[in-house]
């Protein structure tokens, strides 16, 4: 198969990703942005195996933004009690409280 290079415009419907966000991914900090080539004056083409190497970087599996920063901190994500309460009330009014009895004789 040909490595061929794509327009953002191609490369938006490759990867479905907005041809807006891939300009954003352009514009990342050297070391960190989509790798492409410029020729021309405004011309730009991304090859499509080098998107699909750098966009494999960012493959994640479950809540990994929380386990990094568990990790950053010293702690190990396994390790950390699950203090987390439930939401059962979440939506519902609280009931009004009773009337004193000085209240009622107002």
């Amino acid at each position: 198969m040909i490595d061929e290079y794509l327009t953002l415009q191609q490369l938006a419907a490759y990867s479905k990703v907005s041809v807006r966000q891939l300009r954003k991914y352009l514009a990342l900090p050297p070391g960190l942005a989509l790798p492409c080539y410029r020729y021309g004056r405004n011309r730009l083409v991304v090859r499509r195996s080098e998107f699909d190497t750098w966009f494999s970087q960012y493959r994640q599996r479950g809540k990994s933004v929380l386990a990094r920063v568990l990790r950053d901190l010293g702690l190990h994500p396994a390790q950390v009690p699950n203090t987390r309460k439930p939401l059962a009330n979440v939506g519902r009014a609280a009931p009004a409280a009773p009337l004193q009895a000085d209240e009622r004789m107002r």
